[in-house]
């Protein structure tokens, strides 16, 4: 069973919720991070980690993605001014009057610096920014002038954690990490500031949240602290909240005070004098946004989303239909199913319409889980932080830990089957011949040290980070086969077929081929990929922070084909699947797009063909291109859909039978196609090409002359 596994990687794409060219968001898997909350109404507004605003108007039932004029953006915090509802961006303010719909960016603010926090006391507003201080606004948040006097650092170093109105008295939190008095008081529209400490304790770091619930003002930062004489005085309320939890967000209903800390959300029902923390059905991980509406209150978490009680915390469920906002960190195939990491473990296998999450017993938390191999009902997947190797042998319902004999630090990132079982990487290759319970280092090259992925192409193992090492016998004897690349070069992508490789530097020296099974590498571009994937005789590389190109037949120049996606966002991983390629994305979910879009299956003839053929390829011989025809007819009773679509694949063998080439792998209506084959870097000889559309297979034999 083919396994292939697409690692972490970074670049940049842009990304819309709505089709752009021919790049769809999928609708799930649902959830993200949510850094920010608010209610207005029946409104209730979600600020995510680079996908922008979403917006529900049902209690949080269904979310919809509104960020026209505003695009891809990080957003902390929001307040309403007047007929403005205000939204901190990545680096700057936007004002919507029209619910979300739409929203322009605000002018005066200094640019570089992302806002943290917002606070309103009718037309006048205040914005903290990280790094130039407080901005004040007098006309509901249009335009921004600087209001620093006082503050530490005086506005060109000034680091602001929060700020809150009561009246005509602004409190702010503010620092230029030199002093350990954080807390400042205004009483003149934010044109001044005095330091407002009593009580408070000498700490540099500034308090990240302050909530006013009456007449108290609650600051919660390493400690939580409240006053009720807007500052004069502080007296301490967290008795309860271990100190230094990081308290990120403080609301209350009634009697009832939460506050989010580090994985929990705590309440007190005494002001702050006793804390218990809450549980029933909050997953373990942390817990960065609050916020009540009527006598709902919604928890905003660091990946799974939103969650709402409507019993004042005893119990919550997962409220994040159409909130598209997830990390997808790494996609792995088995067969029909696709796996996707995204703080979690999903699969589907109806090409994305729906999925699965597969952690079965284990409860979701702030860890990163990564499925590292599958294998029908057999799964393993790394987990953090304790770098420990978890097994599952019921499809993801149950796991357990295991990996006995592997060291403890370093990271699994991919697991292969080879003969005689399992073949891993930590630091180190080893070997597992019992599924995994325990594992013995099998590297005899002394060379061998910090390798982090292995793969097996045709008849050959690699083994690659730190140099590269191949193993002709499944991983039992071990020689290296990095001749050519710089010294101490990592590699942080390797693919390619049993008679090409490529090879890219994790962070710098270009990308490498090597025509001889890895004895000697060439350099042939300077494009730097953190991952690869070969279909056919075309490789497939993303470059980071510059988007997702194609090699053609293998050429040295690439095409870039993720250029026309708008707006700013890292993509983490890509794979090939049933004929269309996934992109998981920071912050923005599953995207898919047809393969067709990159690699031209060309519809030569209209109408539906009487039956199904392969014809001869023309030219034969031929050196080194050559075209293939085939036709393809209604086949609902073999295998295809019922409308007459279905998997199709043409591919190429050598004389031998190995696999040289995948030419098609999609579904494709009746037709007549046309696809060429560029055969550079095959050597010339007897070759078979086979098409398979459901029960039809033809194979015909061609001839590479050089």
């Amino acid at each position: 069973m083919n396994k292939i596994v697409t690692a972490f990687f970074f670049c940049v794409l842009i990304f819309s919720n709505v089709v752009i060219a021919q790049w769809t968001q999928l609708s799930a898997p649902e959830g993200g991070a949510i850094l920010g909350m608010f209610a207005d109404g029946s409104n209730l507004y979600a600020g995510t980690a680079g996908a922008g605003v979403f917006r529900s108007t049902d209690g949080g039932a269904t979310w919809e993605q509104k960020i026209n004029g505003m695009n891809y953006q990080s957003v902390t915090a929001f307040v309403k001014s007047g007929p403005n509802l205000l939204a901190t961006g990545t680096v700057n303010v936007y004002l919507s009057t029209d619910n979300g719909e739409t929203w322009t960016a605000a002018t005066g603010l200094a640019g570089g610096n992302g806002v943290s926090c917002l606070a309103a006391n009718g037309a006048n507003v205040f914005a903290g920014t990280s790094g130039r201080g407080v901005f004040v606004s007098t006309d509901n948040g249009a335009t921004w002038t600087a209001s620093n006097t006082g503050l530490p650092g005086g506005g060109t170093n000034t680091y602001v954690g929060s700020i809150i109105t009561n009246g005509s008295t602004i409190l702010t939190s503010a620092s230029d990490n030199n002093v350990q008095q954080t807390m400042f008081r205004s009483t003149n529209n934010g044109s001044s500031w005095t330091g407002a400490n009593t009580g408070l304790p000498l700490d540099y770091s500034t308090y990240g949240s302050m909530y006013l619930d009456g007449s108290t003002i609650y600051a919660g930062g390493s400690y939580l602290y409240k006053t009720t004489n807007n500052g004069d005085t502080w007296t301490q309320a967290d008795n309860g909240i271990p100190t230094y939890s990081g308290i990120s967000e403080i609301r209350a209903i009634g009697s009832n005070l939460f506050a989010t800390a580090n994985q929990f959300v705590y309440r007190s029902t005494d002001g702050g004098g006793t804390w218990t923390v809450l549980g029933g059905g909050l997953p373990l991980m942390g817990m960065f946004s609050l916020e009540v509406s009527g006598s709902d209150v919604f928890a905003g978490t660091v990946a799974n989303g939103v969650y709402k009680s409507t019993d004042s915390g005893n119990s919550w469920t997962q409220q994040n239909t159409g909130l598209k906002a997830r990390d997808m960190s790494g996609f792995l195939i088995d067969g029909s199913t696709l796996y996707a990491n995204g703080n979690s473990i999903f699969k589907t296998s109806d090409d994305g319409t729906t999925w699965t999450n597969v952690r079965g017993n284990l409860k979701d938390s702030s860890s990163q889980p990564t499925l590292v191999y599958a294998n029908g009902s057999l799964l393993f997947a790394r987990d953090y932080p304790a770098n420990g190797l978890e097994r599952s042998t019921d499809g993801g319902a149950t796991w357990t830990l295991v990996g006995n004999g592997l060291p403890e630090y370093g990271s699994i990132n991919s697991i292969i089957d080879v003969a005689g079982g399992l073949l891993t990487t930590k630091d180190r290759v080893y070997r597992s011949t019992d599924n995994g319970d325990t594992w013995v280092k099998v590297d005899t090259a002394s060379e061998i040290i910090n390798v982090g992925n292995v793969v097996k192409i045709g008849s050959m193992v690699y083994a690659y980070g730190l140099g590269v090492f191949k193993s002709s016998d499944e991983g039992t004897t071990w020689v290296k086969a990095d001749s050519g690349f710089p010294a101490y070069f990592q590699i942080g992508a390797l693919a390619g077929t049993s008679s090409v490789l490529f090879a890219s530097g994790s962070f710098s020296g270009g990308t490498y081929k090597s025509t001889n099974g890895g004895q000697s590498w060439a350099i042939i571009s300077a494009n730097i990929y953190s991952q690869f994937f070969v279909y056919g005789n075309n490789l497939f590389g993303c470059r980071a922070n510059n988007g997702i190109f194609v090699h053609k037949n293998f050429a040295t120049s690439a095409t870039k084909f993720s250029g026309d996606l708008p707006g700013n966002t890292y993509t983490y991983t890509f794979t090939i699947h049933n004929g269309n390629m996934y992109a998981g994305t920071s912050g923005n979910g599953v995207w898919k797009r047809p393969l067709t879009d990159v690699l031209e299956v060309k519809e030569i003839a209209s109408g539906i063909p009487t039956g199904f053929s392969l014809e001869q390829n023309y030219p034969n011989p031929f050196n080194p291109t050559t075209n293939f025809e085939f036709r393809i007819v209604n086949f609902s009773a073999k295998g295809g859909s019922a409308s007459g679509g279905g998997l199709v694949t043409l591919k190429v063998f050598d004389i031998l039978g190995r696999e040289v080439a995948t030419l098609v792998n999609e579904n494709l209506h009746p037709g007549t196609f046309s696809v060429s084959w560029d055969a550079t870097g095959q050597a010339s000889g007897i070759y078979y090409y086979r098409l398979q559309s459901g029960e039809f297979s033809e194979t015909r034999k061609l001839l590479l002359t050089k």
